[in-house]
């Protein structure tokens, strides 16, 4: 279940030209204060892309989309949408925008996808 925020920034879909960018972010669970997970962490995505994260468990790959969607804040630096820092966005609006296909067992790339939003088109994808 999403909490409701009110309030914050709702932009048109059109104005999001510039991507998503991480810009200096630091980040540590609070639960595990001793164990950073990102220390001065820089990354574009163009709009329009698709983008894929890999790498080994731990390293952070689920972190970022819990950072882009806001589900935490970083320590320090800006998760930015379309210019503008997430922190300004409506949360409702951010969450209902973004689309994000995290990791899900041994399911297929495809299966994630259509898991993720029902009515996506799956035209010659290959995972």
């Amino acid at each position: 279940m999403l909490l409701k925020f009110p309030g914050g920034l709702r932009p048109a879909i059109y104005d999001l030209s510039s991507g998503i960018q991480f810009k200096d972010v630091h980040f540590t669970y609070p639960s595990r204060p001793d164990m950073p997970i990102f220390q001065g962490l820089n990354l574009d995505v163009p709009a329009g892309s698709i983008t894929a994260v890999v790498g080994p468990s731990g390293s952070g790959k689920s972190t970022l989309g819990s950072l882009l969607l806001r589900l935490y804040d970083p320590e320090q630096g800006q998760v930015i949408v379309g210019g503008h820092d997430v922190r300004a966005l409506s949360p409702d609006w951010l969450r209902s925008t973004v689309g994000t296909v995290h990791q899900v067992g041994v399911d297929t790339c495809n299966t994630s996808l259509v898991i993720c939003r029902q009515t996506f088109c799956i035209l010659n994808l290959q995972c």
